[in-house]
């Protein structure tokens, strides 16, 4: 099986967090080898930097507890969630078919949580601003008064 090598700063996006972050904690860690942002894993080490960062690990996307988890939802309104998006799944199915899912991260997103790190993500939020009066100059005329001039 073929793993793709990947980078810290490719892992810290998947994750949405800060590449410093990230590298602190892989030394944190100990994986002492990275020095930068385009440092490498080995293969066998990428799912260990994914559980580091809390990316969901392909294992854990297959499993009906991971979405159960991130959606925060109990089974019987899980499984009535599948059953809206098509899925169709045993009683007793502890794994999701392969379209299950993408079509749960795309209710995750829908819903505003990040499906890899289960958090939740930043919205569009759109706030209605009630419209100001316009602004009226108001002048004030001064009183005149009358005084004399003297000239030396």
């Amino acid at each position: 099986m073929y793993r793709k090598r990947q980078t810290v700063k490719q892992l810290a996006n998947e994750a949405n967090i800060d590449i410093d972050e990230a590298l602190i904690a892989f030394w944190d860690a100990g994986f002492d080898n990275i020095i930068g942002p385009m440092s490498v894993f080995r293969p066998t080490d990428v799912k260990h930097a994914r559980r580091i960062l809390g990316v969901a690990t392909r294992r854990q996307l297959k499993s009906v507890a991971y979405w159960m988890n991130v959606l925060n939802l109990h089974e019987t309104e899980f499984r009535s969630l599948l059953r809206k998006l098509s899925i169709t799944i045993s009683e007793k199915a502890k794994r999701l078919p392969p379209e299950a899912i993408s079509r749960l991260k795309a209710e995750a997103r829908k819903r505003g949580i990040d499906p890899l790190t289960g958090s939740m993500t930043k919205l569009d939020i759109r706030v209605k601003v009630r419209e100001l009066p316009s602004f009226k100059w108001k002048t004030k005329t001064l009183p005149i008064v009358k005084t004399k001039l003297f000239f030396v």
